[in-house]
């Protein structure tokens, strides 16, 4: 995942593509973890929030957050996040981090970033 993919519909609608049976539930709680609940509570309609992104409803680090969020509902075996950390803040960070590690079943995490921070919290590091 590197470039923000909404398709036309609501918030719900693109967050549950991957999967079946998503709730409304556990979409909070995946909010709240990535810190992304108040952008979504403050849509007109929240979860049935028309993703309009020309429109800028939704700030471009929310909409990471969002994507990474639809991303790991799928319960992928490989997560690739192609500078994403790169758009977000880095409390924001922190707790991305902390919540890739509590995934089930853990998929393998490819991370790029500018950040060379994030060297420190990895298994193995690249440099190009």
């Amino acid at each position: 995942m590197k470039d923000l993919e909404f398709l036309p519909g609501t918030l719900y609608e693109n967050l549950s593509l991957n999967t079946q049976n998503v709730s409304k539930a556990e979409l909070n709680q995946l909010f709240k973890k990535l810190n992304v609940l108040k952008e979504v509570e403050s849509l007109p309609e929240g979860l049935n929030s028309q993703i309009l992104l020309h429109k800028g409803d939704l700030a471009q680090s929310a909409l990471y957050k969002l994507s990474i969020i639809r991303a790991v509902l799928a319960k992928p075996l490989l997560l690739i996040l192609d500078e994403v950390i790169d758009h977000i803040s880095q409390n924001d960070i922190d707790l991305l981090l902390a919540f890739l590690k509590t995934l089930t079943p853990k998929p393998t995490i490819i991370l790029t970033s500018r950040n060379q921070v994030l060297s420190q919290t990895a298994n193995k590091v690249i440099s190009l």
